[in-house]
């Protein structure tokens, strides 16, 4: 009895505390439902913003759409274009099978090695080191195709080059150069180094023009060679302490390179014959033509020291998508004219203008269908006025004039170089190496 007596107060407390707790979960459930109700109204309230936003956003990704719809239609297009430009070449990895199925056993040229920057002028000069150029502005740059029987002339430096053999390997360059391309001048060559101030000025006696920059070199035992313009019909060929001549190969490796001399006389020789005929600038079509003549003959002549012309390439090729990769966007474009490209692209006037324009050369030719010796001696002279003579001693040559690089370059590769060939070039810089080497192939004489 003790032990109900004292049970039955803690159930009345308990039974009388289950109606508050439930009145209590009634008037929070209460709440709840009044904020939904508020949020529900709310929700209705922001309904039509919401709906135009949505409508807006349509109506944007609708646009856009549209946009990509007529970039896919517009690419198709150019892919079609590619297709026809490229003799049904195809995206899959068999580029090229129509173009250069034709490879010639005789395809295996030699090199030349790299070269410093190479400048066409004189006076005032632009900055130090491999990358200087030389503006001019002094007379015509023209020159004139002569009798094969006239020749250049020399002017060596006494104290330097003693034994001649730099003499020697300078004129071995010009003299392949000469027979390939032909007599053009008048042309003086001047060979100068060492710290013989005197003697390197008495050299320099008969160049119209600073030599201020060439003394100064000469002194400080750096190599450089470069061609100028002179007053008249006229150029002038500088080769200084040719004997320090080398290259960067791979592993940063500094390599002893005699026959770099002489394959820098046909890369600087090509320019005099180029005076003949470019009425405008064009840095990288000047260069890279200069460059690959001189990777050809070089080979042709012995004159190399890296092995063949297809390892050189490869070599500048393998520099050439290095520098893609550290400058995205920049091509042979943006180098048609060094003297009025931007700050930026000035810097690169080595790989766009030199590395990247030898190779446009060579995919010009092929594109073309023609040869190596035909892109000489009849593009070329196609870029001369229809007026003039390139020959004082006989008949211009027996093509059309146009008096441009650029309507030359349309008749003779076939592609408009603005909206055709720089697209296509810089497709196939996107082609795996095997298709460069097949394209190296595919060059006949």
């Amino acid at each position: 009895m003790a032990a109900n007596s004292s049970s039955s107060p803690s159930s009345s407390s308990s039974g009388q505390q289950a109606p508050a707790r439930l009145e209590g979960l009634v008037k929070e459930f209460e709440g709840i439902e009044a904020k939904l109700f508020d949020l529900k109204m709310r929700c209705e309230r922001a309904a039509p913003t919401v709906t135009a936003w949505l409508d807006k956003d349509q109506k944007a990704v609708g646009e856009k759409s549209k946009r990509l719809v007529g970039l896919m239609e517009r690419f198709e297009e150019s892919l079609e274009k590619v297709k026809h430009l490229t003799h049904d070449w195809h995206a899959d990895a068999t580029h090229f099978k129509h173009s250069l199925r034709h490879n010639s056993p005789d395809n295996h040229f030699n090199q030349q090695l790299y070269d410093a920057y190479h400048s066409s002028g004189e006076g005032n000069e632009s900055g130090s080191g491999p990358n200087r150029y030389v503006t001019h502005d002094m007379g015509p740059l023209r020159t004139k195709r002569l009798k094969d029987d006239c020749h250049p002339d020399y002017y060596r430096s006494a104290g330097y080059d003693v034994k001649g053999e730099q003499f020697k390997l300078i004129k071995d360059g010009i003299d392949a150069a000469r027979k390939y391309l032909g007599t053009y001048g008048s042309l003086k060559i001047y060979i100068v180094g060492g710290s013989n101030v005197n003697a390197n000025r008495e050299t320099l006696r008969t160049y119209e023009g600073d030599i201020g920059h060439i003394l100064d070199k000469a002194k400080r035992d750096d190599g450089d060679a470069f061609c100028s313009g002179q007053p008249g019909h006229a150029r002038a060929l500088v080769f200084c302490n040719t004997h320090k001549f080398c290259i960067h190969g791979w592993n940063d490796k500094k390599l002893s390179t005699p026959g770099f001399v002489s394959t820098r006389g046909i890369h600087e020789y090509t320019h005099v014959f180029q005076g003949a005929y470019l009425q405008e600038a064009c840095t990288w079509l000047e260069e890279g033509s200069a460059e690959f003549l001189a990777f050809y003959l070089g080979g042709k002549n012995n004159q190399n020291v890296l092995g063949s012309f297809e390892k050189q390439m490869m070599h500048v090729m393998f520099e050439i998508q290095k520098f893609r990769k550290r400058n995205p966007g920049l091509g042979i474009e943006n180098m048609e004219d060094v003297d009025k490209a931007g700050a930026r692209e000035r810097c690169f006037v080595r790989e766009l203008g030199y590395d990247a324009g030898c190779w446009a050369v060579a995919f010009a030719i092929v594109q073309s269908g023609k040869g190596i010796k035909s892109f000489y001696e009849e593009f070329f002279p196609m870029c001369a006025k229809d007026n003039e003579r390139d020959s004082e001693h006989g008949d211009k040559a027996k093509v059309k004039r146009y008096g441009s690089w650029r309507q030359a370059f349309k008749e003779y590769v076939k592609m408009d170089v603005k909206t055709d060939f720089y697209f296509m070039f810089e497709m196939f810089l996107e082609m795996p190496p095997s298709e460069h080497q097949k394209l190296l192939s595919a060059l006949k004489e």
